[in-house]
């Protein structure tokens, strides 16, 4: 099937925390000898409650794992990759599909489809 089509039937999600606190994801960031940044997420199997979205999901830190990555001197930097914010902390619903084009800035990007 055309990845391009499927894009277009899929609905965008909003997940967030519940307690409306801010998701920290475990990323790794690099850049080119030329200036070229890069980034990336770090997925992992996703959890039960949101297997029906997709077979992945970013890892989620909680405070102790967000301190724990960013400290260069631990000796353990994978350990941090452990310390999560459970599921059921999160919560989800639709928004526009509009979303889901890469120049759409509205401010309305993580409100709820009525």
């Amino acid at each position: 099937e055309d990845e391009c089509k499927r894009v277009k039937a899929r609905q965008p999600w909003y997940v967030h925390r519940k307690s409306k606190e801010p998701l920290w994801c475990a990323g790794l960031f690099d850049s080119t000898p030329s200036g070229t940044a890069t980034f990336t997420l770090i997925t992992r199997d996703v959890d039960a409650p949101l297997a029906w979205l997709h077979d992945r999901m970013p890892v989620i830190l909680d405070a102790a794992g967000v301190a724990s990555w960013l400290d260069a001197a631990t000796s353990d930097p994978l350990s941090a990759l452990t310390r999560r914010v459970p599921t059921d902390e999160l919560t989800w619903h639709p928004t526009t599909k509009k979303m889901s084009k890469l120049d759409y800035q509205d401010d309305n990007l993580s409100e709820p489809i009525k």
